[in-house]
């Protein structure tokens, strides 16, 4: 159980970089609309922490950056349920 949640953190930070680049979206450009620090955008993505849910739900202040976030992570947990 413990290896699966591990498993989708990283999918999680993962989605997440995969979606800003495809935006063509800086770390810098997404922390400065969060107002988050460009350090832990970095940090989610890279897997260093797992951020929490207010920090998710800070990132749906980027409109289409959250949809497609929230297209790709409801795609995934869609086929683990």
């Amino acid at each position: 159980m413990k290896k699966e949640v591990e498993s989708q953190k990283i999918l999680i930070g993962k989605i997440l970089k995969e979606t800003r680049r495809s935006l063509g979206l800086t770390q810098e450009e997404v922390s400065e609309q969060l107002g988050l620090a460009p350090r832990y955008i970095s940090d989610i993505e890279r897997d260093k922490t797992k951020g929490s849910l207010d920090t998710l739900e800070t990132m749906q202040h980027l409109s289409y950056y959250s949809y497609l976030c929230i297209k790709r992570l409801f795609k995934f947990f869609r086929y683990k349920i």
